[in-house]
């Protein structure tokens, strides 16, 4: 796989867009940049899954990564539903890393322990939500290459009210540590850099293993929502191409490419 550029991506620092996911976007169909992060101050429309709100206050950590593929014709290839879960954990990863490393810098070791990834795509802070990641794909066009676009959205300042999100939410500021958007944006891109190179150097199976190894749930039954029903399972981790693996108390394992994991008490 070929990228644009990710090793000398620039850092470019918007005051307020519309979303940051939307920006990139832009930029793509513009061709005004390779690849690139941004990270903006304040967002007024910011998206999250299934094109569910995600609520923006100044303070808090909105970034996408602007990823454009290789123009040989393999890029649209793997813009595939096993190759954009597979990024999906290296993203989280990356987040995850960024995080505990500040942790350390700033003398608050304990938070590492309470830090936690929850399949497919958010990190959690004490078993409460404190970001989530947001991945889209771009197909080539007749004016820009493919290209994959990576949003990280992190509470640093305020958490949501209780009442407008599906999963309690917590803060960075709330748990001692202060840290600003900036800090935070550089810590996950140099993260990802090197989580993206293992990735594409060694395949998806080591990324896996440090996903397991910071992942909520793991051997807890949790519920676990489809299109269709609320299904009840032991969670098994991450079958080999990163669906979510259960097992239900009658013994049969089940693998799931969507889906949600329920709070225990929502």
């Amino acid at each position: 796989m070929g990228t644009a550029g990710l090793a000398t991506a620039p850092l470019i620092v918007l005051d307020a867009v519309d979303s940051t996911q939307a920006e990139a976007r832009r930029r793509l169909q513009a061709r005004e940049s390779g690849a690139c992060w941004l990270l903006a101050r304040r967002q007024t429309a910011g998206r999250g899954r299934k094109g569910r709100q995600w609520i923006s206050p100044p303070g808090n950590l909105h970034l996408s990564l602007l990823l454009p593929l290789d123009e040989s014709g393999q890029g649209d290839a793997l813009i595939t539903q096993a190759f954009l879960p597979q990024l999906s954990f290296v993203a989280a990863l990356a987040a995850h890393k960024a995080l505990c490393a500040a942790a350390m810098r700033h003398g608050l070791p304990q938070l590492q322990g309470l830090l936690a990834l929850k399949w497919p795509n958010d990190v959690l802070l004490a078993e409460r939500k404190l970001g989530g990641i947001l991945l889209e794909a771009e197909t080539a066009s007749a004016h820009h290459p493919p290209a994959v676009i990576i949003g990280w959205g992190v509470n640093l300042a305020q958490a949501p009210d209780e009442k407008a999100v599906r999963w309690p939410a917590a803060s960075l500021q709330d748990a001692g540590l202060a840290l600003t958007p900036e800090a935070l944006a550089r810590g996950i891109a140099d993260a990802f850099a090197r989580w993206f190179d293992i990735w594409r150097t060694r395949g998806f199976a080591l990324v896996r293993e440090a996903w397991q190894a910071r992942a909520w749930g793991m051997g807890r039954t949790v519920r676990f929502a489809t299109e269709q029903a609320i299904v009840h399972g032991r969670m098994e981790g991450l079958d080999e191409d990163g669906a979510l693996l259960l097992r239900t108390d009658e013994g049969t394992s089940m693998r799931f490419h969507a889906g949600e994991i329920l709070h225990p008490g929502f």
